[in-house]
């Protein structure tokens, strides 16, 4: 089944009143990730979403990512230190 988005108007309709939690939590998971730096050689990363890692933990409700290095292009997971590829 193809995934429909609800009408922008509809959503902001249905969300008036309700505190904005999502923002606060999505603001702090990307300065923790924009902290961290590569295990192998300490260059800074991107995210990048990894099929399997949706939330961080349960008291956290941001989507979780993973990093990639941009020099050696090593793929871990910032908040448990997986390393989850290596190149050389």
């Amino acid at each position: 089944m193809p995934f429909k988005e609800l009408d922008p108007e509809v959503t902001r309709k249905l969300l008036e009143g309700h505190e904005d939690v999502l923002t606060p939590a999505v603001l702090k998971q990307d300065a923790f990730y924009r902290a961290c730096r590569c295990p192998r050689c300490g260059k800074a990363c991107q995210k990048e979403f990894v099929k399997g890692h949706v939330f961080a933990d349960e008291n956290n409700i941001a989507p979780r990512s993973c990093l990639r290095c941009t020099s050696c292009k090593c793929l871990f997971d910032p908040h448990s230190g997986l390393i989850l590829e290596s190149t050389g």
